[in-house]
C-alpha cells in the first residue's frame, strides 16, 4: 500500500508542478514583464518549489529500490513500485519541458 501512497503522491507533485509551470508561461513575455504576476510566481517556482521538489526527487531516484532480475520486465508484486519509477520519470520530464519552454518565453 506504501508504493501505491508514493506513486499518488508523486503524480499530484508532477501535476503541480506542470499547472505552475503553465501558469508562469502561460502568458508569454507579458507575463514576465516588470510588474507582471509571472516574475513573483517564476521567483516562487525557482527559490521554493525546485529547491525542494528537485532535491527530493534525486533522491527518492538514487534510493528507490533496485528491480530484481535483468531487462524492463515488471516482477509480479512490484508493480507499484515499477508504477512509482513511471511517476518520477513523468515528474522529471514535465519539469525538463516546463523549464525549456520557459527558457523560450525569456
Amino acid at each position: 500500500a506504501s508504493w501505491e501512497l508514493a506513486e499518488t503522491q508523486i503524480s499530484e507533485v508532477g501535476s503541480s508542478v506542470q499547472a505552475l509551470l503553465d501558469a508562469i508561461g502561460g502568458g508569454g513575455v507579458a507575463s514576465l514583464a516588470l510588474g507582471g504576476l509571472g516574475v513573483p510566481a517564476l521567483w516562487a517556482l525557482l527559490h521554493n518549489c525546485l529547491g525542494v521538489v528537485l532535491p527530493v526527487v534525486l533522491w527518492c531516484c538514487a534510493s528507490l529500490p533496485k528491480a530484481g532480475g535483468s531487462g524492463k520486465k515488471v516482477k509480479q508484486g512490484q508493480e507499484a513500485l515499477h508504477a512509482v519509477r513511471v511517476a518520477l520519470k513523468g515528474l522529471l520530464a514535465a519539469l525538463q519541458t516546463g523549464l525549456g519552454e520557459l527558457e523560450e518565453v525569456v
